[in-house]
C-alpha cells in the first residue's frame, strides 16, 4: 500500500461571463467589472429576471477547432448531449491539454471527476406519448456528459459524477483530492460544468425568490453581504483543474500552482431552499476541513465564500464561519466573486477556485457591488483596497440546496 500523498494543481481552464481561459478570467477580475448583462439566447418576456453571466458560445466553437457543429467529432458528442454545458466543460479541458500540461500523463491513467447540475426536461419529450411499452427518459441521466467527456479524452479511468446543486463541483474536486491523496489515483481532471439560463431554469429559480431582479442595471445587481442585496444572478460556464500526486509531479514534469490542504462536506437537510440560519451544517464542513488540513482559523488569509447575495444565505455563512473561525473571524478577509460571472450552480465552486488561484497572485479579488454590510453580516469583507493582500492559504465554501455543503483548503505554491 502506498504512503499519503500531498496533492497538487498543475493547471486550469475555464469559461464563463469573466472570459475564456484563466489568463482572460484573471484579467476581468483585476479590471473589477463584470460580465453579468442581459440575457440574450433565453426567451426573457415573460421572466421577472432577464439578466445573467451568459458565454460567448459563438468562439467556444472555433477555440475547440472545429469549423462548425456538424464537424466529427464535435457532432457526435452533441448528437448524445446537445447542450452548453458539454461545450463549456470541452473546451476547459482542452484548454489544460494545449498547455502542454498533458505531453507527459497518459490520459489512460487519468480519472475525471465532474459536478453534474439538474438537466432540463424537453417539453416536447413530455407531450408526446410513447410507444405502447417503451420506457421513455425524459431527461439524460447524471452521469451521461461525465462519460462523454471521459471518452472524447480518451481517460481511461471511468469517471464520478457529483450531484449536489451548488457544491457539486466543490465536491468533485474534493473527491479527486481524497483519492489522490490515498494513493489510489496519480491524475485527476476535476471541476464542474452547467448552464442554467435558459427561460425553464431562470423561471424555476424565480419562483423560489432566489434571483435579483435588478434588471435596469445588470454589473450592480447582484451584491453579496450588502445591506441592498436582493438574490443572486444566474450564470454559465465551467472550469477544470489539472490534479496530481507527488509521484504524479515527477512523471509529468509540471510545476504546482496550488496544495490542495484539506476538504469535508456535510449534509445539514435544514430545509430544502433555504439554509440553516445558525449554518450548522456550513460550519461542520469548515471545521472538517480545517482538521483534515491540520491548520488552525488563524492559518486561513482569506475566504472565498458562497456568497450568493440572497438574504438567508450571506447571513447564515456569516454565522457559520464566526461558529468555526471565533476570534479569528474578525480578521480574516471574507469575499465572494460571484458578481463577476453569476451563480454557476455546480460549476459555482470550481470557477471560484479559480478565484482562490488569482488571490494567491493578486491578493484577494473585491467583493463587487459591496457598500454598506447588511443585517448578520458583520466580517471583514474584501474590497478593492484588499488586492494588495498576501493570501498564503484560503477556504473556499460552497453550500447547495437541501443542505449539501463542501468546504476546501488550498494553499499557495512556490511553483
Amino acid at each position: 500500500m502506498r504512503l499519503k500523498s500531498r496533492v497538487y494543481i498543475t493547471e486550469a481552464g475555464a469559461v464563463s461571463a469573466a472570459g475564456n481561459g484563466a489568463e482572460e478570467f484573471f484579467r476581468t477580475l483585476s479590471s473589477c467589472k463584470s460580465g453579468i448583462g442581459m440575457l440574450k439566447r433565453a426567451a426573457t418576456d415573460k421572466l421577472r429576471t432577464k439578466i445573467g453571466g451568459e458565454c460567448r458560445l459563438e468562439t467556444l466553437i472555433e477555440s475547440l477547432g472545429f469549423d462548425t457543429l456538424d464537424s466529427p467529432p464535435l457532432a457526435e458528442s452533441l448528437a448524445l448531449y446537445d447542450n452548453p454545458k458539454l461545450l463549456f466543460a470541452l473546451n476547459c479541458i482542452k484548454q489544460i491539454f494545449d498547455s502542454g500540461a498533458f505531453n507527459n500523463i497518459n490520459a489512460r491513467n487519468v480519472k475525471l471527476f465532474t459536478g453534474a447540475g439538474l438537466e432540463e426536461i424537453k417539453v416536447s419529450a413530455l407531450m408526446e406519448p410513447p410507444e405502447s411499452g417503451a420506457c421513455v427518459c425524459r431527461e439524460p441521466p447524471a452521469a451521461f456528459l461525465a462519460e462523454i467527456l471521459s471518452r472524447f479524452f480518451k481517460f481511461g479511468v471511468p469517471p464520478a459524477t457529483m450531484v449536489s446543486a451548488c457544491s457539486a463541483s466543490t465536491m468533485a474536486i474534493g473527491e479527486a483530492y481524497r483519492n489522490i491523496k490515498s494513493g489510489a489515483l496519480d491524475f485527476a481532471v476535476a471541476g464542474g460544468t452547467d448552464s442554467m439560463l435558459s427561460d425553464f431554469a431562470v423561471n424555476a429559480f424565480n419562483s423560489i425568490g432566489a434571483l435579483s431582479e435588478d434588471n435596469s442595471a445588470p454589473g450592480k445587481s447582484i451584491r453579496p453581504f450588502d445591506k441592498s442585496r436582493s438574490g443572486t444572478v444566474l450564470g454559465e460556464g465551467a472550469a477544470y483543474f489539472l490534479i496530481e500526486s507527488e509521484r504524479g509531479l515527477k512523471i509529468s514534469g509540471n510545476l504546482p500552482v496550488a496544495e490542495i490542504a484539506g476538504y469535508a462536506s456535510s449534509l445539514d437537510a435544514y430545509n430544502p431552499v433555504q439554509p440553516d440560519p445558525g449554518g450548522l451544517g456550513a460550519a461542520l464542513a469548515m471545521a472538517g476541513a480545517l482538521k483534515d488540513a491540520g491548520m488552525t482559523p488563524e492559518e486561513i488569509d482569506y475566504i472565498n465564500a458562497h456568497g450568493t447575495a440572497t438574504a438567508h444565505n450571506d447571513a447564515a455563512e456569516t454565522a457559520a464561519i464566526k461558529k468555526v473561525f471565533l476570534q479569528a473571524a474578525r480578521s480574516v478577509k471574507v469575499g465572494s466573486t460571484k458578481p463577476y460571472f453569476g451563480h454557476l450552480v455546480s460549476a459555482a465552486g470550481a470557477i471560484e477556485i479559480l478565484s482562490v488561484l488569482y488571490a494567491f497572485q493578486n491578493g484577494c479579488p473585491p467583493t463587487l457591488n459591496f457598500t454598506h454590510p447588511g443585517e448578520g453580516c458583520d466580517l471583514d469583507y474584501a474590497r478593492e483596497s484588499d488586492t494588495k493582500k498576501s493570501v498564503r492559504a484560503a477556504l473556499k465554501n460552497s453550500f447547495g440546496l437541501n443542505g449539501q455543503n463542501a468546504s476546501i483548503i488550498l494553499k499557495k505554491t512556490n511553483g
